[in-house]
């Protein structure tokens, strides 16, 4: 079935406005990313051409295939809907045109409007049926057909008016036999009542047409006027507006007013008609409903673009023809002369229309059961009775319509807004708990180079401020970068929202990748920290919207993550003290825990070759002996050594040597600076311990503290009891210390 509608897909942005204005829904297919038509379930009402904003939908028609054929000069015969009164601002000109075209002869469809008032009058006047439906509408037709079979009884068993014309010239003017019809019509839906019943050869809708003029630069006003050929209509000009077959019928049968229902407008006529079964079961339908699909009438219809003008205005225009063919046909003809006229063109066996129940286009749609509803609320995430909105975002109007577009695959839960919601809420709050327990600072820069109000709680912890959404982020680098380091990040965040400059440049000249900061301590000093950045920039391929940033604190990060995994790495050496094992007369465990906890805090951030952020607790042991007298303790780490340049680059931060006097230093030197800027201000709890020994030693493989404890109470501890070798001499790049020392300069001598 050849469709009615097209869409465009590159322009649809499935807003489903189109299903929310669809009368009938199931010809609407919204389970993809684009909102697809079924063409032999579509009525061809034309609705969803106005609700798009997009200008997503247009009308399938023949204007190309038209205007094709009359640049070739076929022989045509045209007919013009009455409604074209509302569109062109001159009708006549526009038969002036075509005829200059080529076109043979134009007709006047308003005529044919009069042989259909005929020929309902003379059905009603030998059936006497109980119920007619008009049929000039096809959108009402398609409709019967295909969702309301049952109605079919009662539709007007005979044509259109545009039929009722086409025939006519069929008939009663052989001259035009040969030649090709075209109706400059309203309607979309017309094209499918013309491929089914082979009467007319192309439908051009009034806005295509008057595209094609636009195009080629055509004036209607430079063509002379003409008039219609065939014969002249009268009241049933009218027709394209609402209640116009009702006033044509009128003038000839004016008892039947009382029993003619005038109905239009998609909200209104097929609601009217799903009620009519039931109104004809009790005897309250009235005898003929002239009813129409478009609000305004044909006037309105989806080939006019007048969906958004007056309604008064289009009638008006309607009206002041009425009046002019009244006046003519008086002049002319004489009061009497267009029932001659009607007469002279009917016969009672050409015009009638026999229709089809194609229900079958629908034979998939399936009614859900509840224990099949039950399981698509599920996955709409309606769970409880204030989960069910019935908003009508969707487009279907309530939920329980959309669960069943979703049971017959024309839909999808991600289309429904409280399923929508719900997504959100939930990936809001598992965002807010990535952001909540992520060890990065992570937020989103504005283009106003604000930081955005999601960020991760850590963020705060690494700049040192609180209720950081909003702040300009030069504002924050300021409490802690020098004047320097600002002008660069400033042009580099210049740089990172010029969507000319390619990602790899700006990542390249990024000056956030390691930057060293400052931050004012309680004490009054500054605590200095390095830190990272990795920026992202975000857009939409037409400009940066926002930069990503991940921040992370290597320093404090270290810090804070060592004396966790000191307080693990510690636990089986704590144990081993409260037992007892050997060592309950050592007064000082609590001291002694304290220690070994420091021991480790302080030597886990420079254990070399050490994965970035990753602390690995097998490598770092603890070992106690205890004899008779003495407890020992080894802390080992094993497969690293210690890292010389973090060493170093600390004893020089600290002021302990210059950077240049550095550089000049052996490995066992360097690690010298270790024991003297780590361990000198433990020296006091060595010593309040009665540690009486105390060995570094650094290997390659390995990095190892040796500690001798004294189990009594002695204080000051006993005097140095030398140095352990190794075969002749000490072992390379190990220290051995005894305590009491006077110079500190004296720990870092080797052992004579």
């Amino acid at each position: 079935m050849t469709p009615l509608i097209k869409v465009d897909t590159e322009k649809c942005n499935n807003c489903h406005s189109c299903i929310s204005v669809c009368p009938v829904k199931h010809c609407m297919d919204g389970s993809g990313d684009k909102i697809a038509i079924i063409a032999e379930r579509c009525l061809g009402c034309g609705r969803c051409i106005a609700a798009c904003t997009s200008g997503a939908r247009s009308i399938n028609d023949d204007t190309e295939a038209f205007f094709s054929e009359l640049d070739a000069r076929t022989q045509m015969v045209a007919m013009i809907a009455p409604s074209a009164v509302a569109v062109f601002d001159d009708l006549f000109r526009l038969i002036g045109f075509l005829k200059s075209c080529g076109v043979k002869a134009v007709f006047d469809v308003a005529f044919g409007a009069e042989l259909t008032a005929k020929s309902y009058l003379e059905y009603a006047r030998k059936e006497n049926p109980k119920l007619i439906i008009s049929q000039p509408c096809p959108a009402i037709v398609n409709y019967c057909e295909l969702y309301a079979p049952n109605l079919i009884p009662y539709l007007a068993p005979m044509h259109s008016p545009m039929l009722h014309t086409a025939i006519m010239i069929k008939y009663f003017f052989p001259q035009y036999a040969d030649a090709k019809i075209v109706v400059i019509s309203p309607c979309a839906a017309k094209k499918r009542e013309f491929e089914e019943t082979g009467y007319v050869d192309f439908n051009v809708t009034m806005t295509r047409f008057k595209t094609v003029l636009k195009q080629r630069g055509i004036n209607l006003y430079d063509y002379s006027p003409h008039d219609f050929d065939g014969p002249m209509a009268e009241r049933a000009v009218s027709f394209s507006s609402p209640g116009g077959l009702k006033s044509t019928i009128l003038r000839d049968a004016p008892a039947l007013g009382p029993r003619i229902r005038r109905i239009e407008g998609t909200f209104m006529v097929y609601k009217y008609l799903n009620d009519l079964p039931r109104m004809v079961g009790e005897d309250m339908a009235p005898f003929l409903i002239d009813c129409l699909s478009c609000f305004a009438g044909c006037n309105g219809g989806p080939g006019t673009e007048n969906f958004s003008h007056p309604v008064a205005l289009m009638e008006t225009k309607i009206e002041a023809r009425l009046n002019e063919q009244a006046r003519r046909n008086k002049i002319i003809f004489g009061i009497n002369r267009v029932k001659g006229e009607v007469n002279r063109y009917w016969r009672p066996e050409i015009y009638g229309r026999v229709y089809k129940d194609r229900s079958k286009n629908l034979s998939g749609y399936l009614v859900p059961t509840n224990k099949d509803l039950a399981v698509i609320y599920q996955k709409m995430k309606k769970t409880s009775e204030a989960d069910f909105l019935n908003c009508a975002a969707c487009g279907y109007g309530d939920c329980r319509s959309m669960a069943e577009a979703i049971f017959n695959k024309l839909n999808r839960p991600e289309n429904c807004h409280h399923y929508l919601k719900k997504e959100v809420d939930e990936r809001l709050q598992e965002h807010k708990s990535i952001l909540e327990y992520v060890r990065d600072g992570i937020f989103l820069l504005g283009k106003n180079w604000c930081i955005l109000p999601s960020y991760s709680s850590a963020l705060e912890e690494i700049f040192r401020r609180d209720m950081l959404a909003g702040l300009p982020i030069m504002d924050v680098f300021s409490g802690f970068l020098d004047k320097k380091k600002l002008t660069e990040i400033e042009a580099f965040i210049e740089r990172a929202f010029n969507m000319s400059i390619p990602d790899s440049e700006v990542q390249n000249d990024s000056p956030l990748r390691e930057i060293e900061a400052h931050f004012a301590s309680l004490d009054g000093g500054f605590d200095m920290c390095r830190l990272n950045f990795v920026v992202e920039r975000i857009g939409d391929g037409k400009t940066i919207q926002k930069l990503l940033v991940i921040v992370r604190e290597a320093d404090s990060k270290t810090k804070k993550t060592s004396a966790l995994q000191a307080e693990k790495l510690t636990k089986p050496i704590f144990k081993f003290i409260d037992s007892g094992n050997g060592v309950n007369y050592f007064y000082k465990n609590e001291m002694l825990k304290d220690l070994m906890t420091e021991i480790a805090e302080k030597t886990l951030p420079v254990c070399a070759n050490r994965p970035e952020g990753q602390y690995e607790p097998e490598r770092f042991t603890f070992n106690a002996r205890p004899d008779a007298d003495n407890l020992h303790v080894s802390c080992r780490h094993d497969g690293t050594g210690l890292d010389m340049d973090k060493i170093i680059a600390q004893a020089v931060s600290t002021g302990l040597i210059t950077e240049d006097a550095a550089s000049k230093l052996s490995d066992q030197e360097k690690a010298a600076y270790f024991y003297r800027t780590e361990f000198l201000d433990i020296k006091e709890k060595l010593k309040t311990l009665s540690c009486h020994h105390l060995r570094f030693s650094n290997k390659k493989n390995y990095f190892q503290i040796d500690l001798v404890f004294s189990k009594k109470t002695v204080y000051p501890p006993p005097p140095p009891i030398g140095s352990f070798s190794y075969g002749s001499k000490p072992l390379d790049n190990t220290v051995h210390i005894g305590l009491p020392v006077e110079n500190p300069l004296d720990l870092f001598n080797d052992p004579a």
